[in-house]
């Protein structure tokens, strides 16, 4: 039994099968030595079963971690050959995910069992792969670097993405707008994109030329903002100046004029006065103390860099595999 070693997108029903091994961008994609197929794309694997003495019989089996990969194609998994020997294996009805399938000869009177390994290759959606040039991006504390990305556009993908910061050590978040990122404390990440009004990168099909795009990450970031302390530090003051003039439209008020209860009014009206004064100790509240920045602390950080798309309602990770940038602060 042999294996023609490639992924085809042709039924290969002729037993030519390394006649089909071209591979079609929009199906089938070689990048970083990693084999991507097209989620739910008539893709093909094949194996032949041949010998020089005579015909083999029997049926070849696609197996997954010892069980048949699709137990629909054949009879349970169990595929016949062809009249040249061609057992072939559609991919379309495998889920997400990264496979090694074995294809496993079942033997005959006459030939004897026989198992060959398949390549291994992903069945994703269309996606993005990020490649970084060098290894570790190091930073120091107070000051942004940037790391130019270079995007890959995997099988069948056409469209502008988005990309996000995240800790490795945190759950990835995904949103529309103003993505939620966790990154390593007080520091922050912010991308070159080419659509700046949109906040999109435009990737071109499978097979074109990549796509490169800056990041930017600053770990001098302000914090705890002064504006919201300044506004209740003022109530005192204002509740006070209220007390005070109800309390002089009270007195004006009355008809009767009674001593004692103008001296109750305007002791409580100087108490107000007091209180007023001294709660507002400094005149500079009035506008709102600038926020301190705070440096990211020294170490060593995980950073993932993920893409979606903008303009899905469901939003899924287009990055694979993982992106994950080591981020050195000294």
């Amino acid at each position: 039994m042999t294996n023609s070693q490639c992924l085809n997108y042709t039924t290969l029903t002729s037993g030519a099968a390394s006649s089909n091994c071209a591979a079609n961008p929009g199906l089938v994609t070689v990048w970083a030595g990693n084999t991507y197929v097209y989620w739910t794309k008539p893709v093909y694997v094949s194996a032949i079963v041949s010998s020089s003495v005579g015909t083999p019989s029997g049926t070849v089996t696609f197996t997954q971690n010892g069980n048949p990969a699709d137990p629909t194609q054949g009879v349970n998994g169990a595929i016949a050959p062809n009249g040249n020997g061609v057992a072939t294996f559609l991919l379309q009805n495998l889920g997400l995910g990264v496979y090694n399938l074995s294809a496993s000869y079942s033997g005959d009177v006459n030939y004897a069992p026989l198992s060959l390994a398949v390549q291994t290759f992903y069945v994703i959606n269309p996606s993005v792969q990020i490649t970084v040039s060098g290894g570790a991006t190091s930073i120091t504390p107070g000051t942004p670097a940037q790391v130019t990305l270079t995007l890959m556009p995997l099988v069948g993908f056409s469209q502008n993405v988005s990309l996000e910061c995240n800790s490795s050590d945190a759950p990835i978040k995904l949103a529309v707008t103003n993505p939620a990122t966790t990154l390593p404390q007080y520091s922050e990440c912010t991308f070159n994109y080419a659509n700046p009004s949109t906040g999109t990168e435009a990737v071109g099909a499978s097979g074109a030329v990549p796509s490169t795009i800056v990041m930017t990450i600053s770990t001098d970031v302000a914090v705890n903002g002064g504006t919201s302390a300044s506004i209740a530090r003022q109530s005192p003051w204002a509740l006070a100046g209220l007390f005070g003039l109800g309390l002089v439209g009270l007195i004006a008020g009355r008809r009767k004029f009674y001593r004692s209860m103008a001296v109750i009014c305007v002791a409580m009206m100087l108490s107000g006065l007091f209180m007023g004064i001294t709660a507002c100790t400094n005149a500079g509240y009035s506008t709102p103390p600038p926020a301190p920045k705070v440096t990211t602390p020294a170490g060593t950080y995980n950073v993932q860099i993920i893409t979606y798309d903008p303009e899905a309602l469901i939003q899924n990770s287009l990055t694979t595999p993982m992106f994950t940038l080591p981020l050195n602060v000294q």
